[in-house]
């Protein structure tokens, strides 16, 4: 089997997904992963790599994380590609359900979602978002960062937000916002 190449548009949490697949069906020991994966880095990746320490370069793990890190995946970039997503000319519609669920899974796996309580929190938290005004939704990105708040939290915040403030802007944004 060959393992996929990355390229640089692609997620590299996919790229690694499916590889550790093919590394786990085909029973790879952890010693020849790293010399299994590095030929098929993308240009981009193997720039980011070369700036790694020799010491560094000897663990897939290592290498793995500072690559996750150097490309920055977040769960609201994952959230962003699975609600922009659009079947490709060249692909099926289960290629598109395939790609559509690993977005979906990412974004989960990210936002750390183990239970049907925590996703549908998640969802109403994340339609709460995007009824927000610029103002409101900004205040609530900066608190949250890369973590995740619950829907109540948001709306809690959002209230504190709006009353703690004597500007007609914030409110006149989001009464303009559920006017939409």
């Amino acid at each position: 089997y060959v393992l996929p190449r990355m390229n640089d548009s692609e997620e590299v949490s996919t790229v690694f997904d499916s590889v550790e697949k093919i590394f786990s069906v085909y029973c790879v020991e952890s010693e020849f992963r790293l010399k299994l994966l590095l030929p098929t880095l993308s240009a981009k990746a193997k720039s980011a790599i070369s700036r790694l320490s020799l010491d560094d370069l000897q663990s897939y793990d290592s290498v793995k994380l500072y690559l996750l890190n150097e490309f920055r995946e977040s769960a609201r970039k994952f959230k962003q590609k699975f609600d922009c997503a659009t079947k490709q000319s060249d692909e099926s519609y289960t290629v598109l359900t395939g790609r559509l669920k690993s977005l979906l899974n990412y974004y989960l796996k990210a936002r750390k979602i183990t239970s049907f309580e925590q996703l549908c929190d998640l969802l109403v938290a994340d339609k709460l978002k995007s009824c927000l005004g610029s103002q409101l939704l900004e205040h609530v990105l900066t608190v949250e960062s890369d973590g995740t708040l619950t829907a109540s939290k948001i709306s809690s915040l959002c209230d504190i937000f709006v009353a703690n403030r004597d500007d007609t802007v914030v409110k006149a944004d989001a009464e303009v916002k559920s006017a939409d």
